[in-house]
Formats: C-alpha cells, sequence, structure tokens
C-alpha cells in the first residue's frame, strides 16, 4: 500500500476535499481516503488537517498521478507526499469491540528529522508503541515513512485510541506538554477526530 498523508496547515473548505477525493477514486487502485480534523494542539507548530489516502500499489498511484497530469486538472495537494508503513501494531480485541471512528481519539505526530536520525526515531517509535500496546484503549498505531528522504517530514505515525482520557492515563498524571518539550523542533502533536472518510 502507498499513502498520500498531507498536513494541512490552514483552515480548507472540506467540500474542495470531497470533490478531490471524488475525482481520485474513479482511478484503478483508490483504496480510501480520511480527513481528520485537529481538536487540540499539544505543542507550538500544529496544524489543522490531515490527509490520508490510500492506494493498492505504487504502480497505480503512479498511473493516477500521470492522468491528472495529462488533464492539467486541479486535484488540490492530495498527490504530493507518498508515504509507506514501516512499523504497525494493531489491538484486535479493541477493534472487535468496535470503534466509533468519529470519536476515538488520534494522536497525530509529524516528524522533521534528517536520515541521519531516521533509525534512532524509529526505534524510539517502536518502544513506544509496545508500551502502548499494554494500555486499555489502545485501538492501534502506524509509523509511516516518506518516500522522498527530502520531504518535510520524514515519518508520520498515528495511533488510535478509544478515548482522550485513556491515552493520557499511560502518563500518570504527568503533564504531556513538558514529557514532548525537549522534541518542539522536531514534533508536531496533534489530537484529531476523524471528519469525513470516502471508501
Amino acid at each position: 500500500m502507498l499513502y498520500n498523508i498531507d498536513i494541512i496547515k490552514d483552515e480548507i473548505v472540506v467540500t474542495n476535499w470531497k470533490n478531490a477525493i471524488d475525482k481520485q477514486c474513479k482511478f484503478t487502485g483508490f483504496k480510501e481516503a480520511k480527513l481528520q480534523k485537529v481538536y487540540k494542539k499539544i505543542n507550538i507548530d500544529g496544524y489543522a488537517y490531515v490527509s490520508i489516502v490510500a492506494w493498492d500499489t505504487a504502480d497505480n498511484y503512479h498511473n493516477a498521478l500521470h492522468e491528472v497530469k495529462k488533464t492539467q486538472e486541479q486535484h488540490c495537494t492530495l498527490f504530493s507526499n507518498s508515504f509507506f508503513i514501516i512499523n504497525s501494531a494493531d489491538n484486535q480485541k479493541e477493534i472487535e469491540r468496535g470503534v466509533d471512528d468519529k470519536t476515538k481519539l488520534i494522536v497525530t505526530n509529524p516528524y522533521r528529522i534528517s536520515t541521519v536520525d531516521a533509525e534512532k526515531n524509529a526505534e524510539m517509535w517502536d518502544i513506544s508503541k509496545k508500551h502502548m500496546q499494554n494500555q486499555d484503549g489502545f485501538i492501534r498505531a502506524r509509523l509511516y515513512q516518506c518516500t522522498d528522504a527530502k520531504g518535510e517530514y520524514y515519518f508520520v505515525s498515528q495511533a488510535e485510541w478509544r478515548t482522550e482520557e485513556m491515552f493520557m492515563k499511560q502518563f500518570e498524571g504527568k503533564d504531556f506538554k513538558q514529557i514532548i518539550k525537549p522534541f518542539e523542533k522536531v514534533f508536531s502533536i496533534c489530537f484529531l477526530h476523524e471528519l469525513t472518510r470516502i471508501d
């Protein structure tokens, strides 16, 4: 699978996003698109939305991109940043219980790092993932790596939790903002809810 992930810093017109996806979903290989809206900015460098568009193969994605360029149509910026998953975890028990996509917490963390720091950060994420897997309310986590090493964000991570309270419980009353303060210029952590999805 290949994912187009866009970290959208300004307010957008959601109908424009839907119109762009309506055009993309006609192409072979389109799987789904999700638009997530930030409701809480945790550190200084926040954003407003995250758009994730999934394609079954890189070839189908590139064919769609080629067709768009041929017709010179504008499809927002939803073809711009390509990622693939390099690490993940699912809590099958929570998934089987049923998840309300509109109310679950999505913790999103784009990483501004160089290739030099990639391995260290991937190891840190893996340790964090193993810790989260044992917590009540954890649903799933994904670590995405950009296909372009020069992209603004080398990694984007997302963790889904049943509620914000369940996520915060793992820090046992510690100030989460203070925990992440040393990484202020590296991570842009926000809390989001899923606004809409197109399959």
